[in-house]
């Protein structure tokens, strides 16, 4: 009995060595964001100038300048740091970001913070131009030129119809092929958790043939135990 105990011990861990194989998905960490005013020279900058914010010197986020309310606003999204790579492509918590206006460096800083939201106005001293905004074009729509024809009432000559066929039919509209909708995609979430639930049904299985199997072997090893004796 000790020895079937044992074996239903060993197959509990077997299962949970298999349930930690399955992997597990990183959540990427949401951003840290910077929206205010913005000044240079105290002055309002021209719609559409290039707002970078930058950590180490490298650029991670950029947006234009539009104007609310009679000031100069921007809003910027810092992506968060993928931890799966080497690179770093965004911000970490505590990292100080710089901010440019125009190419202008500003006055002001900001840290880098997971999910937060901060109002941050901007402002610069500089003589340095600003580089300038994107020019938008939008194309003009080209005119086709009429052809006018002036015929003289004489010119014009009847053109008489010819008889339509008897046995002439109209052609048959084509079948409209019916598109079949596309399967919804399965996300990897889903199909993990389909995987592990999987796992652990066939272990279960195989944890209670193998304890049926050990059971009735130990029982019968008794009755064959009391036939001897008797």
């Amino acid at each position: 009995m000790r020895h079937l105990i044992r074996i239903s011990v060993l197959l509990m861990v077997c299962l949970a060595s298999l349930l930690d194989v399955v992997p597990v998905l990183a959540i990427p960490s949401l951003p840290s964001s910077f929206y205010g005013i913005v000044k240079v020279n105290n002055a309002n900058v021209a719609d559409g100038t290039l707002i970078q914010a930058l950590i180490d010197g490298q650029a991670f986020a950029a947006g234009r300048t539009q104007t609310y309310q009679g000031d100069s606003v921007y809003a910027l999204d810092v992506p968060s740091d993928d931890t799966d790579t080497i690179i770093q492509d965004g911000g970490r918590d505590g990292d100080t970001i710089q901010f440019q206006i125009g190419g202008v460096v500003a006055d002001q800083t900001g840290t880098w913070r997971s999910g937060t939201n901060v109002n941050l106005g901007l402002s610069a001293s500089s003589a340095a131009t600003l580089t300038a905004p994107e020019a938008t074009l939008t194309p003009v729509p080209t005119q086709t030129a009429i052809l006018v024809v002036e015929l003289s009432p004489t010119s014009i000559t009847p053109v008489q119809s010819s008889p339509t066929p008897a046995n002439l039919t109209q052609p048959s509209p084509m079948p409209t092929a019916r598109i079949q909708p596309s399967p919804t995609p399965i996300s990897p979430v889903e199909a993990e958790n389909g995987l592990s639930k999987n796992i652990l049904i066939v272990a279960i299985i195989v944890i209670v043939v193998i304890t049926s199997g050990l059971i009735f072997l130990a029982v019968r090893r008794k009755m064959s135990m009391v036939c001897k004796s008797k």
